[in-house]
């Protein structure tokens, strides 16, 4: 047993990682940047650290420079930085144009441009065909398309994407990159995009204007453009076969094949080649602008009433689970009506002048137990039938809510709020059922302010049920 601890004690798993080398590079606006490599070489990670999604044992500096002539992105206040996971996190019940619209609406933008942005962007992303078409209906590439205009609406600096064009066919693909460079060269709002990308082809690689190309071990070995690439290459001896596609050849060199001494004097040219980087006056940490970005999400009355609209327009689409809940709570009533009897509500276990016997006290205490634990019940009930719905819900949320609150759409209390309001009703609606079945089949007195005490606390209990839950 010894051996065996301290085997796992000094085993690998509590010993960290490096994930990625010391690196540099840049960025700009107008430009669209790729970041290639095999599997596992860290081109996620680099992705978050750049975004400000990961800082936990990262070390060294991301800067940006606000110096541009377009007069709303002068101040770094302003700046907007979006990430979008590999994984499209959408609302499946929703369509196209009203995924737009609570987009729009929840991130509090001019209501008088609503309906020309929305039409504009669905148009420039070539959704028109299928706005209309609920999410879990559409294609792959027609949600990364949603996915990506979504994030447009809020008219962001710096888009990032983690692998956009993963399970897509390479038809697809190319056009998805080609709207991309189309919306980083936009001449009304310019973007400085980048994307990681996974097994690209020549002609797609072709259609970024820079490559990051990150070795299998986490370090940087070339970053410039398509062109450059294969010259640095043969510089070094490393030819590309004629008719071999150049960003496997790439990605060969990068896993290793030919060499980790052929990795390290790539890095080493490409340190030597690399520009000085000065930091401006109108240069501000990444840090500093995520930290800004964050501190603009407070609680606005905008946002939660179209949070708890696109809620209640979700739960009301989806009858099969409101029907569920609601012939749950009737059918367990009747079972408790049926197994306690219509008796157990009168009795009060209490020695007045109507005893007869030591037998009819008996009587009356199991009866009043009885009374208890149908109480004890009901209450126990009530409390995981709110509980265990919005728990085997709430997951399949929780990946959307969380993009959605570290692009800045909304605060946390915004989401909360908007979440338990919008299921209050149901959830009210289903125990006033549970109690009235309950309540008088049980036999119960049939005073009002006893009836409407035990069905405050229920209702009350429900609702921390449902608290609990979220």
């Amino acid at each position: 047993k010894n051996s065996f601890i301290s085997r796992f004690i000094s085993s690998n798993y509590f010993k960290p990682k490096t994930i990625l080398y010391p690196q540099s590079g840049f960025m700009r606006s107008k430009e669209l940047t790729a970041i290639i490599g095999k599997s596992g070489c860290g081109k996620s990670t680099l992705l978050q650290c750049l975004a400000g999604r990961k800082s936990f044992g990262m070390s060294g500096a991301v800067w940006i420079n606000v110096y541009t002539t377009h007069s709303s992105h002068r101040n770094f206040k302003n700046l907007k930085i979006c990430y979008l996971p590999q994984v499209d996190f959408l609302f499946d019940i929703l369509t196209i144009r009203e995924s737009f619209y609570f987009a729009f609406k929840i991130r509090s933008l001019d209501p008088k441009s609503s309906s020309l942005l929305i039409s504009s962007i669905i148009r420039d992303l070539d959704l028109e065909d299928c706005q209309h078409l609920c999410v879990g209906r559409c294609s792959g590439g027609q949600r990364k398309r949603l996915s990506i205009g979504l994030e447009l609406l809020g008219d962001p600096n710096i888009l990032m994407l983690d692998e956009p064009t993963s399970g897509l066919d390479s038809a697809t693909a190319y056009q998805l990159v080609i709207k991309l460079k189309k919306l980083a060269q936009s001449i009304s709002k310019p973007l400085a995009i980048i994307a990681s990308i996974h097994q690209p082809s020549a002609k797609l690689l072709q259609s970024f204007d820079n490559l990051y190309l990150l070795s299998h071990y986490g370090r940087r070995i070339y970053f410039g453009s398509y062109e450059n690439m294969i010259s640095r290459f043969k510089k070094l001896g490393l030819n590309c076969p004629l008719y071999y596609n150049p960003g496997e050849f790439a990605i060969e060199i990068a896993s290793g094949y030919h060499g980790d001494d052929k990795l390290n004097e790539l890095e080493k040219e490409q340190i030597q080649n690399d520009p000085i980087f000065e930091q401006l006056s109108s240069s501000f940490s990444l840090k500093t602008i995520v930290s800004q970005m964050y501190q603009n999400l407070k609680f606005k009355f905008s946002p939660f009433y179209y949070l708890l609209l696109r809620t209640l327009v979700m739960t009301g689409r989806d009858p099969i689970l409101n029907g569920l809940r609601l012939a749950q709570h009737i059918f367990v009533a009747l079972v408790a009506v049926w197994l306690y009897t219509d008796k157990i509500g009168t009795a009060n276990s209490c020695i007045n002048k109507e005893l007869t016997s030591l037998d009819y006290l008996r009587k009356q205490e199991v009866m009043a137990l009885q009374n208890v634990a149908f109480v004890f019940f009901t209450l126990l009930f009530l409390a995981f039938a709110a509980m265990m719905p919005t728990v085997m819900v709430f997951h399949l949320e929780i990946s959307a809510f969380s993009k959605e609150r570290n692009n800045c759409w909304y605060s946390c209390i915004n989401y909360y709020l908007a979440k338990t309001l919008a299921d209050l009703p149901f959830q009210m609606t289903y125990t006033i059922i549970y109690v009235v079945i309950g309540y008088y089949g049980t036999g119960q007195f049939s005073e009002p302010w006893r009836f409407f005490a035990f069905l405050t606390f229920c209702v009350l209990i429900s609702l921390i049920g449902q608290s609990l839950g979220l």
